[in-house]
């Protein structure tokens, strides 16, 4: 029932991805992070859905995560017509309650949808941060991409080169463990 939700209310892909049960339990499988499917029923039917994650850190302190390892593509989803404002309240409401409950000290919503930022704002979360992304064309030869690179960037991977660094392509769950290790070592 949230997948069809999700589905029928989320605008771009990667606002319905990172929603669905499928990815959710993967995140919760993989790294063993407490899922919360937060959720809003009205005339017996999903109206608003907020996954949230509990995100255990000694150095960080416990905190909530709208969509942990990604930047979008987290944050409430409500139905078309309905009252955001009163919705994000009652969301916000119970993860208080679930804050206290498991020590944590914030929450953090990833990449919302834009159409949500003025009630976020209203209820009390800060600005948030400006979100690029860099676009470069890998069309032609690796000659011809490195042609239209930065000096200063050839000059790093060259000297990455001489070092012997290499990139090395992980498609299996020890891959994904290597790279949660490395990132818990870099947060």
């Amino acid at each position: 029932e949230i997948d069809k939700f999700t589905k029928d209310n989320a605008g771009l892909n990667s606002y319905q991805y990172f929603r669905l049960l499928k990815w959710t339990n993967m995140i919760v499988s993989f790294f063993n992070f407490k899922r919360f499917n937060l959720i809003c029923i009205q005339d017996g039917r999903i109206v608003a859905h907020f996954p949230i994650f509990l995100v255990k850190s000694k150095l960080f302190k416990n905190h909530f995560v709208s969509i942990p390892f990604s930047g979008h593509g987290g944050g409430p989803l409500v139905e078309e017509g309905q009252n955001k404002n009163k919705i994000f309240k009652l969301f916000l409401n119970k993860i208080i309650e679930l804050a206290k409950e498991y020590g944590v000290q914030s929450l953090q919503i990833r990449g919302p949808e834009e159409k949500y930022l003025s009630e976020l704002l209203s209820i009390g979360f800060k600005e948030p941060l400006i979100d690029f992304n860099f676009i470069l064309s890998l069309d032609g030869t690796l000659e011809t991409v490195r042609k239209n690179i930065d000096k200063k960037l050839l000059n790093i991977i060259k000297k990455a080169e001489e070092n012997n660094v290499i990139v090395d392509e992980r498609t299996n769950i020890e891959g994904v463990k290597l790279l949660y290790n490395m990132h818990l070592k870099t947060m």
